[in-house]
């Protein structure tokens, strides 16, 4: 039985990996296209945006499942904790993956500004620690509430528009984001399971915190120094895994990580499907900031969550009550109501 069950992890790896490496292979051919990079196709937004959107579902619902199981599964009898290895080994990937696409596309790494040197590492801060808790509020709160509260993005986003930038929105779209707002609360404090914490939800506030502000930024350094995706996704990753990487060897992470990963080796394919699907779906995710802006992306991403929460309680079998379905009711109805208004405004400057 053994061998036989060794075998059968050995062919479902494999395969797995094949199917990573055309999925990859895919997009990347369609993404260094020159009419995915040229000024006259970021008008024609339609298949860009299908095309990147259906990329990030897919990719981003398959990471989900990866992270949910490394987060509540338990490797020989303990849970893996780090929340920095993850990291490395997605920027290490973002690294390649980014400088290939580069190459691909005749597109130079080189800095021409170097005042945008500090939004980089700016941004590699942010979300580098942006993503410490997120992973983090996962010890405190279920995998559904911590997907669930990113749906709360927008209003942080409005925020940050607001405080940074003086940006005003109309009054539907504040009701709409305070709808998603009450939504998430209400959904995170009515679960059946007492894994609702106030400590959970706190650095889930400075995640979103955190969110809001890396979103405002990289809408401002695509804007003010005319950079491709492949650029800032490089140098991005690059400084988070050098970051990563310090934080590692001064909070002794390192051996942490090393010694689970000799006791339960299992856990390593779990880790590199993760960190490989997150990488590419970072490419889309970038690609998508350069063509069409955070607010689209940010949209995209809500109802991202929305299919990861489904996934979820599926294959998990996470208990839902009949508050929380009401929630996510109110969630769906507030996404409608700002693609019904983009909608309307759209076919009204037409």
């Amino acid at each position: 039985m053994t061998i036989i069950s060794n075998y059968i992890f050995f062919i479902s790896t494999s395969i797995k990996f094949h199917l990573f490496r055309s999925l990859t292979f895919f997009y990347l051919s369609i993404l260094s296209k020159p009419m995915f990079s040229s000024v006259r196709y970021k008008k024609s937004t339609n298949l860009s945006i299908l095309v990147h959107s259906i990329g990030i579902y897919l990719l981003y619902s398959l990471s989900g499942i990866y992270n949910e199981k490394i987060s509540i599964h338990k490797y020989g009898n303990s849970n893996y904790k780090s929340t920095l290895f993850p990291m490395v080994l997605q920027c290490l990937g973002g690294v390649f993956v980014s400088k290939f696409l580069s190459r691909l596309k005749g597109e130079s790494l080189l800095i021409k500004d170097f005042k945008i040197i500090f939004y980089y590492f700016l941004l590699s801060f942010l979300a580098l620690t942006s993503t410490f808790l997120w992973r983090y509020s996962l010890n405190f709160l279920s995998y559904p509430t911590v997907i669930i509260s990113k749906c709360c993005k927008l209003l942080s986003i409005a925020i940050m528009n607001f405080l940074i930038l003086k940006k005003k929105f109309d009054n539907r779209k504040y009701f709409s984001i305070l709808l998603t707002t009450v939504s998430v609360l209400c959904f995170s404090m009515s679960g059946k399971s007492n894994n609702f914490t106030f400590k959970g939800i706190f650095f889930l506030i400075l995640n979103l915190s955190l969110d809001g502000l890396l979103n405002v930024t990289q809408d401002n350094v695509f804007k003010k120094f005319n950079v491709s995706s492949g650029n800032v996704m490089f140098y991005n990753n690059l400084i988070r895994l050098i970051m990563s990487l310090i934080l590692m060897i001064l909070t002794k992470d390192i051996n942490y990580s090393y010694e689970f990963i000799s006791l339960n080796p299992e856990i390593l394919k779990d880790l590199i499907f993760s960190s490989l699907l997150n990488v590419l779906g970072q490419l889309l995710i970038y690609s998508m900031l350069e063509k069409h802006g955070s607010l689209v992306l940010t949209t995209v991403n809500i109802s991202r969550n929305m299919l990861s929460i489904i996934l979820s309680l599926v294959l998990f079998g996470h208990g839902i009550g009949f508050t929380q379905c009401i929630c996510i009711l109110g969630v769906i109805i507030s996404i409608s109501l700002d693609l019904l208004h983009d909608k309307k405004k759209k076919d009204k400057l037409i």
